[in-house]
């Protein structure tokens, strides 16, 4: 009978024992994760003339996660960032490897550019049109211009509203050289440098071709435009 006993403790018994194990391992503290997570984000957002707010998921608290050796490494898959929606990627290098990611919302906030009128397509944007106001740039999915210098010289390609935030695509590209226009005329010749003057005989903006008519001779020449009113002669 006492064997009998003795076998029947024994189930009981070899049960408990890897419960027991697994409950006194050390684990890994879920809100720590998040404040990784957190710390992380605001490293990588955070810059000059920016304001976040950033707002970490709380991980699944059934999660039983191996206590790292050293803090777990947060990363953003890809670097991607697509709107205020970000997934951070918590990853541990030690005996018991594990990886998770943690949803989290980032708001990235600067001062940019807004129009305080009407503009119709051609128009150039003064600096009595266009006010700075606070946006969440996490939503401008076109871009935004922070500094009216950016936009100086060039002309909106559709007409805008009042409260208009102020993007890239709005503008044509901005023309360093425009037909008609006196150019200087810059040629290599061997290794002797030649400087010449000419008349652009079209429209173009940096890094493009134009064609020009040498002043001097009268010939027609293609170049590329390397800075406002100067053209380098290609060969």
């Amino acid at each position: 009978m006492k064997r009998l006993a003795l076998f029947a403790l024994l189930p009981p018994l070899l049960f408990l024992l890897p419960t027991q194990v697994l409950a006194a391992a050390p684990i890994t503290s879920l809100s720590r994760l998040q404040q990784i997570a957190t710390r992380y984000l605001h490293t990588h957002f955070t810059g000059e003339g920016r304001q976040v707010e950033i707002k970490v998921s709380t991980p699944d608290p059934r999660l039983r996660l191996a206590k790292c050796a050293t803090a777990p490494q947060a990363s953003l898959p890809g670097g991607r960032f697509f709107g205020s929606q970000v997934s951070v990627r918590l990853a541990c290098a030690g005996p018991v490897p594990w990886m998770i990611y943690l949803p989290a919302q980032v708001h990235v906030f600067r001062r940019v550019l807004v129009a305080t009128q009407a503009l119709g397509r051609g128009d150039l944007v003064s600096k009595q049109a266009v006010r700075l106001q606070r946006y969440d740039i996490s939503l401008l999915g076109y871009g935004y211009i922070e500094h009216l210098q950016d936009i100086v010289g060039r002309r909106l390609l559709r007409p805008i509203s009042p409260g208009t935030v102020l993007s890239p695509g709005l503008f044509a590209i901005r023309l360093l050289v425009h037909r008609g226009d006196h150019v200087s005329i810059l040629a290599e010749v061997g290794r002797v440098h030649v400087r010449g003057h000419g008349t652009a005989l079209g429209n173009a903006a940096a890094g493009a071709r134009v064609k020009v008519r040498n002043d001097s001779s009268g010939r027609i020449l293609q170049g590329l435009v390397v800075s406002t009113d100067t053209v380098q002669i290609q060969p």
